[in-house]
């Protein structure tokens, strides 16, 4: 089944709306991007939307199988009346610092997460090739900081990836292993089987409570910490079937 790119036309037409919650107490954080898209499987109805003066939210248009937003630009709190303007600093303070984790610690916990575009919009289909096999499939992940490398290493039960255009595999093995990300094509999904194993090779010196951190959290939290991926492989083995999309 072929997916559809919903996708920005001007910049500075997609907000994301993050909401805390801590009890009866709701705070909002908006985070401007100046560009982003979302898929779908299925093509996204826009009969009642009008560019010129409406906002859509990108989940109430169906289930988002993929997302991306690109080089923010602004960011803004709101927060509850009952706080002072020395509280907000200094859970904004913490926020900058700690990240979701610091809120948390203070009992504001993320609650829900809308994204808000505007404007003209683009849709078009992906027509994608499919590779499937009976074989895992494996993802390997080096992130850094400093002079620091963790290493994640991710088997999942069965082979499955999604190309934009036609993967050549011409002289493969299925005795030996692929390393596909390095074919040069566009891959646009790969995690899409059990996850059956989950492996971590962390430095010798770094303690439990960050290695903890890792595990409990994702690329999301790592990268706003300071980390940032250096290499990732996916590795697949074994006989595949490459089939391709149909038009509509």
């Amino acid at each position: 089944m072929s997916t559809w790119k919903l996708s920005t036309q001007e910049k500075k037409s997609c907000t994301q709306i993050e909401y805390f919650k801590k009890d009866d107490l709701v705070a909002q954080r908006e985070i401007g991007w100046r560009w982003c898209w979302a898929r779908y499987n299925e093509k996204p109805d826009l009969g009642n939307y009008d560019p010129e003066k409406d906002q859509i939210e990108l989940y109430s248009l169906g289930d988002v199988v993929d997302m991306e937003q690109d080089d923010g630009c602004w960011e803004s709190w709101t927060w509850p009346d009952e706080l002072d303007e020395d509280e907000e600093e200094r859970l904004e303070e913490i926020y900058n610092e700690e990240y979701d984790e610091g809120l948390e610690n203070e009992g504001w916990i993320l609650d829900d997460t809308e994204y808000w575009v505007s404007g003209p919009l683009d849709i078009e289909q992906e027509i994608c090739w499919h590779v499937n096999g009976d074989q895992p499939l494996v993802v390997v992940e080096r992130w850094t900081k400093d002079d620091q490398i963790v290493e994640q290493r991710l088997t999942y039960a069965k082979t499955y990836a999604l190309f934009d255009l036609e993967p050549d595999f011409t002289g493969y093995d299925p005795e030996d292993q692929m390393e596909i990300l390095s074919m040069n094509v566009p891959t646009s999904k790969y995690k899409n089987a059990e996850l059956v194993s989950e492996d971590w090779e962390f430095p010798e010196d770094m303690p439990k409570k960050e290695q903890n951190w890792f595990k409990k959290y994702n690329w999301d939290k790592w990268s706003k910490a300071g980390w940032s991926m250096s290499n990732k492989q996916v590795w697949i083995t074994g006989a595949i079937e490459l089939t391709k999309d149909e038009e509509e």
